[in-house]
């Protein structure tokens, strides 16, 4: 507890230091007003906790200059690093965002201060560990809900990561494409894939089937992310109904329960339940990537006709 407090009463004391830095060319009448706000925005976006792994650089006059002890080279261009600060100080206002640098190997955590007209100061946070720890996390995550889910829907359900669902998409011909962005295109899209399907001798009930289930992806893509995409590919007798849209993904913790039990529904997420008994039931496998950018549902089935 006493190794905690003296480390944040020397961030702190860092913090006062480089604040001081940034403020000096500062009228009188001003830089204590200046400087005690500075604290509070600082504190206020949380750089406090990022301030010892940071790098600080003061701009002024069109220059910037580093302040802070850790000498780690940046890898953004000076030009971006000056618009970045210019754009805060146009705005007057504190400025956040992380970049990616012209290399695509590190991530930085940028945070713009305006102090004058003219001068501010830049804090630049190398995130690259952070963020492929997080990667990597995700990674084992998808590993331990594949196995789970895979055991307790008797292998229909299976998830991907982004680059396998790459690999099973897009090697058929697309014969339907529909765009879902009210309930009116559910009507186009089954209209569609029931057009298709007279080529193949299915019975009434078959086309039923089909049409239900790629109807049930398509409403919790409409229902839950506002809208998506329909895309159904045909390679020889194998058919796959893939429903994509950008929401805000399904939580892997809820995929063992909602797939198991046929009356759940999470209004947060998906209304899994009854859709995924329909889709188990009426095609061959479900593939399934879903992530914070979006998810992507593929029903495969096989048509004997």
């Amino acid at each position: 507890m006493t190794n905690l407090i003296f480390s944040v009463n020397l961030l702190k004391k860092s913090l006062k230091i480089y604040i001081e830095d940034i403020t000096e060319t500062l009228p009188e009448t001003t830089k204590n007003l200046v400087r005690e706000k500075l604290k509070q925005d600082v504190e206020k976006s949380r750089i406090l906790d990022l301030f010892k792994v940071g790098t600080v650089l003061k701009y002024q006059g069109g220059r910037l200059k580093t302040l802070s002890a850790d000498d780690g080279k940046i890898s953004l261009s000076e030009g971006y690093m000056k618009n970045f600060v210019e754009k805060a100080l146009k705005e007057s206002r504190y400025l956040r965002d992380k970049v990616v640098d012209s290399e695509g190997k590190k991530v930085y955590d940028l945070h713009a201060l305006p102090m004058t007209y003219n001068s501010g100061g830049l804090i630049s946070i190398d995130v690259t560990d952070i963020i492929l720890a997080e990667r990597k996390n995700k990674e084992r995550e998808l590993e331990i809900y594949r196995d789970v889910i895979a055991a307790v829907t008797g292998g229909k359900l299976i998830l991907l990561n982004e680059e396998e669902m790459k690999e099973l998409t897009g090697e058929g011909e697309t014969v339907v494409e529909q765009e879902i962005a009210e309930a009116a295109d559910l009507q186009k899209l089954r209209d569609e894939l029931r057009g298709f399907l007279e080529q193949y001798n299915l019975s009434s009930r078959d086309v039923l089937h089909l049409l239900l289930s790629v109807n049930e992806a398509a409403t919790n893509a409409l229902k839950h992310a506002g809208g998506g995409k329909v895309t159904v590919e045909a390679a020889g007798n194998i058919l796959k109904l893939i429903v994509e849209d950008q929401g805000k993904g399904i939580d892997f913790k809820k995929l063992p329960k909602a797939a198991l039990t046929k009356s759940y529904s999470d209004s947060t997420i998906f209304s899994l339940g009854n859709g995924f008994t329909i889709m188990f039931r009426y095609t061959d496998r479900v593939y399934l990537k879903t992530n914070a950018a979006g998810t992507t549902l593929v029903l495969v089935k096989k048509i004997n006709g």
